[in-house]
């Protein structure tokens, strides 16, 4: 059975309306066929059959309206006999009641499949009802005697009956198949709208609980806006009370002034005196009060960078800290760091460290004491501040080291009593640096001064054990660490490196003529060679018997070339040895970064090739690769 009542109702409508079709039907075409079959008892009572079958389609209505589950299959049976006994005794007229209206109950109350099955199986024993005795009487008859002309015109009129009736009977099977699929297209969409009913009945229940919420969220403002009012309500008492209490007291004032007025003027002027005074004392305070802030900023600010400066005692990490730290107390376009260093006896600035824009400006720029900014702070030992390009002092024009910046501070360092080099800060504006930034700027320098002596004295001690015993210059493996070091600062920084290696020529026959301990001395002697023609950030270093080596820091190929030249001519002029003056030459090899490597690994071999050439072609020269 259809689950929906108002389709289940809509196809029971249609089954009555069925019924009461098929007894018109029957009725109208058994009274103008005038067949009937009735036994031989009811043969008198024609009319009281008829009535008696209206009655029982009638009843049948109502049942039809009525009945459920058990009941409705009893009345599909009774409905199939019924129908099966007036088509047996009425004929083709019947044909709807006999086997439609059963079908249509069955597809109806049950499926459409036991309407199918009951239509196939009633269909087959209907029809044979119908048909075979009038099979059978025109068998019996002679067509060609009246009796069996009539017999025959009686079959044809039987068949037109259920010729009709089938029609109708088709007819009422297409309208109850329509009537099922709207039964079925409603129950769809009763379901469809059942669970939107459900949707719609969840979102209800949630907006409930969501308005729930908001009637709990107002509950608690309206308790908060309850003490609110309370506690207003106390402030206004209180209010009330001290607008009482000034009251009074202007009373008192007023009878003061009326009894005293003279002193009233007097108190009058004392109190703005004494406002005055309060005011300047406070403004005074505040004033100093924003010192000391200031200065306890400031000194917080220094007591991390003396602890980032003091957390190593390696000389780059010192540099990088302090680079650093300058980069954020006192930003600027350009950062610079110059070392002091001392060549062939005189002393040189060169940058350690450049954090600007113009790296390739910085990069090779040695300073000579007095020079320019940075040589002038560190041979007079004083800072100097440039506000528009340049300044004035002592009687000379100094710039700053760059025509894109308009603002300088340039500022020495110093360990104790020695002068290690200078840090420069540069911007594009003129008038950018303050009074508090240079002073900021003297504290970190005092600050830096130190942490850069520590680390610089921490380098010369350990040093001091990387050293070859008999020239004292730095041994192979220390230049290995060194070389990797200063690679990977020249490439962060872009400034030049380079390797100079120096094998002597003809020192093997001189070691086999005279003894190793003859040999000392000129190694000594080469040594010393080496040391003049270097600066003390170069590296020099003996590798073996008669293989030295040169790491320049800040150096170019071509720099590392006049250095090359150098010792090699002072070693052609020969070592001083008492009878027999010894001769010796040098063949020497240079690479340098960026130009032929970018690591520490290409480098060497670079160098390698370079002094390969150097004594493929007859030694005592100086050569670069290039290959």
């Amino acid at each position: 059975m259809l689950e929906t009542p108002q389709g289940s109702d809509r196809l029971r409508m249609f089954l009555m309306a069925t019924r009461l079709a098929g007894l018109v039907l029957g009725l109208s075409l058994t009274s103008l066929s005038g067949t009937t079959d009735l036994p031989y008892g009811l043969a008198g009572q024609m009319k009281l059959v008829q009535a008696a079958i209206v009655m029982y389609e009638l009843f049948g209505c109502v049942l039809t309206h009525m009945v459920r589950g058990p009941i409705a299959g009893l009345l599909v049976v009774f409905d199939t006999l019924i129908g099966f006994a007036v088509g047996r005794f009425f004929g083709a007229p019947y044909l709807l009641l006999g086997i439609t209206l059963p079908v249509l109950e069955a597809a109806v109350f049950f499926s459409p499949s036991a309407g199918l099955f009951l239509g196939a199986i009633g269909g087959v024993f209907f029809g044979a009802f119908l048909l075979l005795p009038m099979i059978s009487n025109l068998r019996a008859a002679d067509v060609s005697t009246p009796t069996g002309a009539a017999v025959a015109a009686q079959m044809g009129g039987s068949l037109g009956l259920i010729a009709t009736a089938a029609a109708f009977s088709m007819l009422m099977l297409a309208l109850c198949n329509m009537t099922l699929a709207e039964a079925r297209t409603r129950d769809q969409l009763a379901q469809e709208m059942e669970q939107e009913k459900e949707l719609l009945f969840k979102e209800m229940n949630k907006k409930a609980q969501d308005i729930g919420k908001v009637y709990a969220e107002v509950g608690e403002r309206e308790t908060l806006v309850g003490q609110l009012e309370k506690k207003l309500r106390r402030e206004e008492t209180s209010r009330v009370e001290l607008e009482d209490i000034v009251l009074q007291m202007e009373q008192e004032l007023d009878n003061l002034k009326m009894t005293q007025g003279h002193l009233e003027q007097m108190a009058q002027a004392r109190e703005e005196e004494l406002l005055g005074e309060l005011k300047r004392s406070r403004s005074g305070g505040e004033r100093e009060q924003f010192v000391l802030q200031k200065k306890m900023e400031r000194e917080s600010l220094l007591l991390n960078v003396l602890r980032d400066l003091t957390g190593t005692l390696s000389l780059n990490d010192t540099l990088l800290a302090l680079t650093n730290q300058l980069q954020t107390l006192l930003p600027s376009q350009s950062c610079v760091i110059f070392l002091v260093d001392e060549v062939d006896g005189h002393r040189e600035l060169y940058p350690e460290v450049a954090a600007s824009p113009f790296v390739d400006d910085f990069r090779n720029r040695i300073l000579q004491m007095g020079e320019e900014a940075p040589g002038y702070c560190v041979q007079r030992v004083r800072p100097l501040r440039i506000e528009n390009g340049s300044v004035q002092a002592e009687g000379r024009q100094i710039t700053t080291l760059t025509p894109y910046e308009k603002s300088a501070l340039v500022c020495p360092l110093r360990a104790h009593n020695d002068v290690l080099g200078a840090i420069y800060l540069g911007r594009t504006e003129a008038n950018e640096f303050a009074p508090e930034e240079q002073e900021m700027l003297l504290r970190l320098c005092e600050l830096a001064g130190t942490a850069l002596g520590n680390s610089l004295e921490y380098q010369r001690q350990i040093q001091r054990g990387l050293h070859d015993p008999i020239t004292h210059l730095y041994n192979g493996m220390y230049l290995e660490e060194r070389l990797k070091e200063e690679v990977m600062r020249g490439r962060r920084y872009t400034y030049p490196v380079s390797l100079v290696l120096i094998e002597l020529e003809g020192f093997d026959l001189f070691l086999r003529s005279a003894g190793e301990e003859a040999t000392h001395p000129v190694l000594t002697e080469v040594a010393e060679i080496v040391r003049q023609a270097t600066r003390e950030t170069d590296v020099p270093a003996r590798l073996n018997n008669a293989a030295f080596a040169i790491l320049c820091v800040h150096t170019d190929r071509e720099r590392a070339r006049s250095v090359g030249e150098r010792i090699r001519t002072a070693v052609e002029t020969g070592f001083g040895r008492q009878g027999s003056p010894v001769r010796l030459q040098a063949s020497i090899g240079i690479a340098g970064v960026p130009h032929d490597a970018t690591n520490e690994e290409m480098l060497q071999k670079r160098a390698t090739d370079a002094l390969e050439v150097a004594r493929a072609g007859g030694g005592n020269k100086v050569c670069f690769w290039d290959g």
